[in-house]
């Protein structure tokens, strides 16, 4: 889908719904003592404007492999707090931070790659907030889920080519997890956690260590 890269900003919100509420959600929730942030799969920067816009002197990482949303985020940013890495987020060589994001990135791994990247986010800093699609509990409210999201995009003028791409693109690259099992890998590696949104196949966690 080269042409939703290319136009990111504009499609992700006329594909995603509740995008930017979402980005909210993180952005409000980060603690007021936090004094950096590393960023997973950071985009163009979207996650990192909603949070410089409630915590304008912070210190934030952006993490993203694609080369083309690095150079976009960096010509869209240019605050000398933050900084773009472009680097494998599986690589794991990433800056020390004390609380790290995540929007609409971890869901295209693997089960173990995933458990892999939460444990390490569990290592390295204090707090975890998580924004991302999940997986219906059952094929039924998958199905219902996948059809809201192709409705939306109708909705939103994108044409039937574009939305077959959207499902293409979904199907061969998507990896989410249901709530129960990202539930469960959160626990087991210490985790504690907050459902801060959770709606048609869409979620945002505060997770933080436990006491």
């Amino acid at each position: 889908m080269r042409e939703f890269y290319t136009d990111y900003d504009r499609m992700i919100r006329l594909a995603c719904p509740d995008y930017d509420l979402c980005l909210d959600h993180i952005a409000t929730k980060i603690p007021a003592n936090v004094n950096s942030v590393l960023d997973l799969g950071s985009g163009t920067g979207n996650l990192i404007l909603s949070i410089l816009k409630n915590h304008p002197m912070i210190k934030i990482y952006g993490l993203e492999l694609r080369q083309g949303l690095v150079e976009m985020a960096r010509i869209k940013i240019e605050e000398p707090n933050v900084s773009f890495i472009q680097k494998d987020i599986l690589s794991f060589d990433w800056p020390s931070a004390q609380c790290v994001t995540s929007s609409l990135t971890i869901h295209h791994f693997t089960h173990e790659q995933k458990k892999g990247v939460f444990t390490k986010i569990y290592e390295s800093s204090d707090f975890f907030l998580y924004f991302d699609r999940l997986k219906g509990k059952n094929g039924t409210e998958e199905r219902k889920n996948l059809e809201y999201i192709f409705d939306f995009m109708r909705k939103n003028g994108l044409s039937e080519q574009m939305v077959q791409q959207g499902k293409e693109d979904m199907a061969r690259n998507d990896k989410p997890l249901t709530v129960k099992e990202l539930n469960s890998i959160l626990k087991s590696i210490g985790f504690t956690y907050d459902i801060l949104y959770l709606n048609r196949g869409f979620g945002v966690y505060f997770c933080a260590k436990k006491e």
